[in-house]
């Protein structure tokens, strides 16, 4: 559970840093117009969120699934 966190928080962090610089450098990467940078890190954003989300789930199902059998 350890390393899930760090990969966790390793994803959300380079996914903030991506869209900082984006942000700053007004659009260092740019294809068609769509800023690169930006759109990736929010990406590994939404990927690092969503998952820590649905491990939270599983987590709180199991734990309701087992108090129901009792």
């Amino acid at each position: 559970m350890s390393s899930l966190k760090i990969a966790w928080a390793g994803l959300f962090g380079i996914g903030v840093i991506l869209v900082a610089i984006d942000a700053v450098s007004k659009t260092l990467i740019a294809i068609k117009g769509v800023p690169a940078l930006g759109i990736i890190g929010a990406a590994l954003i939404l990927l690092a969120t969503t998952s820590i989300l649905n491990w939270l789930f599983k987590i709180a199902w199991d734990e309701r699934s087992k108090s129901n059998g009792k």
